[in-house]
């Protein structure tokens, strides 16, 4: 099965660190910046409307993976906050219960405003001088694990709320009636534009961390949308001498036009073959650093996948309201050296699969730490009645060979290498510390590597270099410790299976 990218609707799997919902925190220390979104704002020129926001919910509710499952009173309630937080003026939206519980405390004290007096919910104004200093956590992780917390109260007291269509229209309503009193500001041009855009926004991420509507622009085609295109000619490869090694630098699986990752791989890879033929060298393998690649389009993926698998299922999707689809390789491979790959945990989406696809079919010996753990895809599909925007929808679940979802557990590296001097593995950001992602799958399938791992890892202990200081491999000006490490691992790996 080959997927095909008809009619601008594109199956993606998009990037696993992206920014993570609206966190209601008032910590002015607070430094967890990959997790954060970045607040997209409309100009007059845009157009967003009421009608926009609802064909938003139905397109969801249609395509959306647990469409059917979707709590619509918190999701509305996710929207009302997400439209008056996103304006950038210190106004919050609550359940009046839980404001009540946490005012002063959590919660700063403010002025308070309300669209009729029975209502259970509230807004919140602050002044800019309104923010508790939150203690400094020790690391990102234990400031992840705090917002989840807080995120997880808000949205019990969301289910209580029983918050309506009616109720989220008549927040929108009061806010641009009474914006320039709420606020003491003029009331923008496109206040109501980035009210609905942003109330589409709050509505997607109470589904999962990557469903998500964008601006688009009009004169380019809509792949130019996924801004793993920013990484797209950063691809780069050179042969190792020391190590006879070819190492090829895959930062995301893009396409930009006619250009795409798949052809640059296999371009890097024939251009130094050619150069090795020609002073009578050869590579004893290949290294494939995915380190930091958060994924791309599934097209770019299945086909580097095959560049390297000569055969062998790649992996499966199960689609909402469809039979579960496989692809496989074509027999298209541009080499059978043995390959290594060097992942971390910020290895995502796209990249899993084809780390996880090659070392499920015996093709290449995984290096690194845990990877990220997002099992996802998502549909990108315009927005009816306004082709300015585009919608990105969460829509099935990926799976490996065996039956594995990466999702929440990643993939774990056949051999185990840190990035750190001291070769510990410091915790973290990953999939689980996202809100509202979607749940692990339990498998019977338990990850047992099927090389000589006690034998590579006792060579690496008797015969490993690893001269940190004297090596070439740097980033940003240290040396690069994994890098280094899995090249005594790779020539161990060789020595034991490929000797």
């Amino acid at each position: 099965m080959k997927y095909s990218l008809i009619n601008k609707l594109f199956i993606i799997l998009i990037l696993a660190n992206c920014k993570d919902s609206n966190v209601r925190n008032f910590s002015e220390n607070e430094n967890n910046d990959s997790f954060k979104e970045k607040v997209v704002v409309l100009s007059e020129k845009d157009t967003f409307t009421l009608n926009d926001f609802k064909n938003t919910i139905q397109l969801a509710k249609k395509f959306h993976l647990d469409g059917d499952k979707i709590n619509d009173s918190v999701a509305l309630a996710d929207a009302a906050a997400a439209a008056v937080e996103n304006l950038n003026v210190n106004l919050y939206f609550y359940s009046e219960s839980y404001y009540r519980e946490h005012e002063g405390t959590s919660i700063p004290i403010g002025n308070i405003h309300k669209t009729s007096p029975t209502d259970s919910f509230i807004l919140l104004k602050l002044n800019n001088k309104s923010v508790i200093q939150n203690k400094n956590e020790s690391n990102s992780k234990e400031r992840a694990s705090k917002n989840l917390k807080e995120k997880q109260e808000i949205y019990n007291s969301l289910v209580k709320l029983k918050f309506t269509e009616e109720d989220f229209e008549r927040i929108i309503s009061y806010v641009n009636q009474n914006y320039s009193k709420i606020t003491n500001k003029e009331k923008p041009l496109a206040l109501m534009n980035n009210l609905f855009f942003s109330a589409a926004n709050g509505y997607l991420r109470s589904l999962d961390p990557y469903s998500i509507i964008t601006k688009v622009n009009l004169d380019d085609d809509i792949t130019t949308t996924n801004e793993n295109d920013s990484k797209f000619n950063e691809i780069s490869g050179k042969y190792l001498k020391t190590e006879k090694l070819i190492y090829i630098k895959i930062p995301s699986f893009s396409k930009f036009g006619e250009e795409n990752s798949v052809q640059l791989i296999k371009n890097i890879y024939n251009n130094l073959q050619n150069e090795l033929s020609k002073e009578k060298d050869s590579a004893r393998g290949i290294i494939l650093d995915l380190r930091d690649n958060p994924g791309g389009y599934l097209d770019q993926v299945i086909d580097t996948v095959d560049l390297f698998l000569e055969d062998g299922e790649i992996l499966i999707t199960k689609i909402k309201g469809k039979s579960n689809e496989s692809a496989y390789a074509r027999k298209s491979v541009i080499t059978k050296l043995p390959i290594g790959i060097l992942v971390n945990s910020k290895t995502a989406s796209g990249a899993e699969i084809v780390a996880g696809s090659l070392q499920e079919n015996k093709r290449a010996i995984l290096f690194g730490e845990r990877t990220f753990g997002n099992g996802s895809i998502q549909k990108l599909m315009s927005l009816p009645e306004n082709n300015s925007f585009v919608l990105q929808v969460t829509v099935s679940r990926y799976f490996l060979p065996s039956g594995i979802s990466t999702q929440v557990n990643g993939l774990i590296p056949d051999i185990l290498i840190s990035s750190e001097e001291d070769g510990s593995f410091p915790e973290r950001l990953r999939e689980e510390d996202k809100w509202k992602h979607l749940p692990s799958l339990k498998t019977e399938n338990e990850f047992i590597s099927v090389y000589d791992v006690d034998k590579i890892n006792k060579l690496i202990s008797l015969k490993g270099k690893s001269n940190f200081e004297q090596s070439e491999f740097k980033i940003h000006g240290q040396p690069d410790y994994a890098l280094i490490r899995s090249l005594d691992a790779f020539d161990a790996y060789l020595k034991v299976h490929h000797n």
